[in-house]
């Protein structure tokens, strides 16, 4: 079943040439994009920066809109609906974000920031949120006991825990992972993308994995996007991305796959 869909969807950005009093202009950043992406898959959408990836997720995610063409999600067009019509659909679509420490909220304590959609989407007593926070910490390897700490006392890595944890709470059918690991050690980026494996597995959701890390999405996805200057120039699944012929594809796969550190081979 087709969980996400877009159809031709092309945005536009102004943009200003010649100067502060020059003309204005209209910058192309999604070109006509088609995509989609079924039930418990994981698809990466790889490009370098200022390849349109993100455009792409806020557009997915509902923070922007497009000029032309259609995101559904569960059938729904994303775009022709309210607010209010689109609150019920919102449960089941998340995010991760790069910068976890600016996307939780400094002065909420862990607890409250995993159950932050739980507090909107299901009504419970106070003990039975509490449990589910630990519980949702546990299940992405925090101490249960760290409910009552605020983000500054997380490690880097320990505060994309976190917001795994929020972004899983009301158990979606799709979390977008905006360059979700690009900011952390190799080792932490393993152990995280594990992680992010482990719960799909368990959690049966989808996942859009955008990153200009050719290495990440290899080991991570099912199928890859490439993209290249607002468009999707090539696409494989990681069994075969050999078949990649696209020159922007090409030049994202002159690196290996990601390992973790302690399995690298030894001189």
């Amino acid at each position: 079943m087709i969980l996400l869909e877009l159809d031709e969807v092309t945005k536009t950005f102004p943009a200003k040439i010649g100067g502060w009093r020059g003309r204005k202009d209209l910058y192309l950043a999604l070109d006509r994009v088609s995509l989609r992406i079924g039930e418990r898959e994981c698809v990466a959408l790889v490009g370098e920066s200022g390849s349109g990836k993100s455009t792409l997720g806020q557009l997915i995610l509902g923070l922007e809109r497009p000029d032309s063409g259609a995101v559904r999600f569960m059938g729904q067009n994303w775009h022709c609906m309210t607010s209010r019509e689109r609150q019920p659909l919102r449960k089941f679509m998340h995010a991760v974000f790069q910068n976890s420490s600016a996307a939780l909220n400094p002065r909420m304590k862990a607890g409250d920031i995993v159950l932050e959609p739980l507090y909107n989407y299901e009504k419970m007593g106070k003990q039975a949120y509490r449990e589910c926070a630990g519980e949702l910490l546990a299940r992405v390897g925090l101490d249960p006991s760290s409910a009552d700490r605020y983000p500054h006392q997380f490690s880097g890595g320990e505060q994309q825990r976190l917001a795994i944890a929020r972004a899983i709470a009301v158990r979606p059918k799709l979390i977008v992972l905006d360059e979700a690991t690009s900011s952390l050690d190799a080792i932490t980026q393993y152990e995280v993308l594990a992680l992010l494996k482990e719960l799909q597995r368990k959690l049966n959701m989808s996942y859009l994995f955008i990153t200009h890390d050719m290495k990440a999405a290899c080991a991570f996805a099912d199928r890859l996007l490439v993209m290249h200057e607002g468009r999707i120039v090539d696409e494989s699944s990681v069994d075969f991305v050999k078949n990649l012929s696209h020159p922007a594809a090409l030049k994202l796969l002159d690196s290996m796959l990601i390992t973790h550190p302690s399995q690298r081979a030894r001189p």
